[in-house]
């Protein structure tokens, strides 16, 4: 019995008794006996309590197990694979089929398993319960080999992934049409890895999925969050919201927290707001991910790829905002974002942090995350990636006055364009602006008006055709620099206030004031006749995040030493219902766990939506959101 035991590190009296086929009463006699010999252990350990062989007597009965007939050997694997998959000790029964030799059995308990330790997160676990089935044998079990290339996928092993896929394409019938359409889906994931949405485009039309008889979950989930991705790079920012928003009524929003799920679709459809310019939209989409995230104060284990997704994203937004030290927080977890996130998150992330970087005077530290960008986009041969990276570059150097590395920096942009001028792809066309973009600021540094109006006005158009409406902003405050430089004053002041409207109806800050150093000189202009509160007060805004004007934090010092006045004006603010119930709290002077309290929200929740009304006041302290608020009590 102790021979045949020995094939297993850890067995409890039932499988004693299975394997000597004695009465389990005697089994547990005879170990107890045993045990007092010092030559078995009792041992519990999580979910596994038995009993453990010394390791001399163990290697010993090993050896005399190994001499045993081939059919006993077998019979005893099979028997302890089938008691440990009872037991949940999946990669001990694995092991044990696979030593049995009956890999339709090893095979069969992996695919059982692997759904639930996926949809939980739990991707080592299932990476090591895979591979523990020889190569040689799951490559007949298609399913098996599709487990093989989504890990492949998740660790970013870009060309193993590409060649399992083909080995799919070869081996798995036509007929099997479930099969095939998840290999399908792993494909499209694959072309969004590379950031070829075209691909990922053809591949899922060509998917057969209404063919399929049927799909299960973690294929339909997958589906629809590359189908959203689509409609984000086709510019068709409605239709990816209502493909998540159809998919919770049709309750196929499992898996929840891994880049499949659920949660991660609900990133992009924060990330679809973003790409319009609603960046306060994007950002509470983020923000309530990552609360959703959270389980007893720490990330659920189960959600960490839509954690790490929200996370990434959310650095955009905070950038947009002006909160720099929340975007220089996130250059701690860029080795995380590189390791499971998507290139076009890690893209936006990074920007944020080169640019806040530079905000800050630290150039050298810009430059340095702008050649990291460079240099991932460069391994993973992603041109889109690398022309933004080129671009923050140029930039940097024009900034630092290094006329020959700006050069070299225009030159490989030009080199890009050239490559994919006649591109129709909603993600390569994109390398086309970024030049355009690129050489307006050649031309701007260069003292060329003319020819940097005239390509603004073209790139206006072409963004207004996309629905990047936050580039539209940008560059009509770019445009109104070029005119008022070539003397036409009555237009400047007609782009600055294009500029400015759009600008205050999405809320940006960052992304005017980056169009030029001049945009705070052109809000007077953009204001000049026109009445508009919302205006003045966006206006006021953007004169603050730039470090002057009546909302900075020495001019609310003033305001607040005044105590305000009778006769002063206080700009109607629009909070949310729930910012005014916790404004309300705040003017009375609580702090943030009592008004979370009193609220019943977590303090996390509090003090986020604290700092959006800190944005709408355009204050940077309690105190002097304080100030304004009591200001605006009747």
């Amino acid at each position: 019995m102790l021979t045949r035991l020995s094939c297993v590190e850890i067995f409890d009296t039932s499988l004693a008794a299975q394997i000597s086929g004695r009465p389990p009463a005697e089994c547990a006699s005879f170990l107890e006996r045993f045990t007092d010999t010092g030559f078995l252990t009792h041992t519990s350990s999580g979910d596994v309590d038995g009993w453990r062989l010394h390791p001399t007597l163990g290697l010993y009965l090993q050896q005399q197990f190994a001499m045993l007939p081939s059919t006993l050997r077998r019979e005893t694997h099979r028997i302890a694979s089938n008691h440990l998959a009872d037991r949940g000790r999946q990669c001990d029964a694995v092991r044990q089929a696979v030593a049995a030799a009956d890999m339709q059995r090893a095979a069969d308990l992996v695919e059982g398993w692997a759904g639930d330790l996926f949809k939980s997160g739990q991707h080592e676990a299932l990476a090591e319960l895979v591979r523990l089935v020889p190569p040689c044998a799951s490559s007949q079990h298609p399913r098996l080999q599709l487990w093989n290339t989504l890990l492949a996928l998740m660790e970013h092993r870009f060309v193993d992934c590409a060649l399992m896929l083909a080995g799919l394409e070869r081996d798995v019938r036509r007929g099997d049409r479930s099969t095939r359409r998840r290999m399908r889906v792993l494909q499209c994931w694959l072309a969004v890895f590379l950031d070829d949405m075209d691909a990922a485009a053809a591949l899922l039309a060509d998917s057969g999925a209404s063919a399929a008889p049927s799909a299960d979950e973690i294929t339909l989930a997958a589906e629809r969050n590359v189908v959203s991705w689509i409609h984000i790079y086709r510019n068709d920012y409605q239709r990816a919201r209502d493909v998540q928003r159809n998919a919770e009524g049709n309750a196929i929003a499992t898996p929840r927290g891994t880049l499949f799920g659920s949660l991660t679709g609900r990133c992009m459809a924060g990330l679809s707001h973003a790409l319009e310019g609603r960046m306060d939209a994007a950002e509470r989409t983020y923000r309530e991910v990552l609360e959703s995230c959270e389980a007893n104060g720490a990330t659920d284990p189960a959600c960490i790829d839509a954690a790490v997704l929200a996370t990434g994203l959310l650095g955009e937004t905070l950038y947009e905002l002006n909160d720099l030290r929340g975007v220089l927080g996130l250059e701690a977890r860029l080795g995380e974002l590189k390791q499971r996130s998507l290139p076009d998150t890690l893209l936006r992330v990074m920007l944020a942090i080169c640019r806040a970087h530079a905000l800050q005077g630290r150039t050298g530290d810009a430059l340095r995350i702008a050649i990291e960008l460079h240099a991932y986009a460069e391994t993973r041969k992603l041109d889109r990636l690398m022309s933004y990276a080129l671009l923050e570059q140029l930039r940097l150097h024009l900034l630092r006055h290094e006329s020959v590395s700006a050069d070299s920096a225009w030159k490989q942009i030009a080199g890009l364009r050239k490559a994919y001028e006649n591109e129709e792809s909603t993600t390569l066309s994109e390398v086309a602006v970024v030049a355009d973009r690129a050489e307006i600021l050649v031309h701007i540094h260069h003292g060329r008006s003319e020819l940097a109006r005239t390509r603004i006005a073209g790139l206006i158009d072409i963004c207004r055709r996309r629905g990047r409406h936050r580039r539209v902003a940008a560059l009509h405050f770019q445009h109104a620099t070029m005119d008022r430089e070539l003397g036409d004053l009555e237009n400047a002041a007609r782009h600055a206030r294009e500029g400015l409207r759009l600008g205050a109806k999405l809320g940006l800050v960052r992304s005017l004031l980056d169009a030029h150093p001049d945009v705070p000189n052109l809000l007077a202009d953009a204001l000049a006749g026109n009445a508009d509160t919302l205006l003045a007060f966006h206006a006021d805004r953007l004169r603050a995040a730039s470090g002057f004007g009546p909302l900075h934090a020495s001019a609310l010092s003033v305001m607040a030493a005044a105590r305000l006045a009778p006769h002063s004006v206080v700009p109607a603010i629009a909070l949310s219902t729930r910012e005014e119930e916790i404004a309300r709290l705040l003017s009375d002077a609580l702090p943030n766990k009592e008004i979370a309290r009193g609220l019943g929200l977590s303090p996390e929740t509090v003090k986020w939506h604290m700092r959006n009304i800190f944005v709408k006041l355009g204050v940077g302290t309690r105190y002097q959101a304080l100030v304004v608020l009591r200001a605006r009590s009747p």
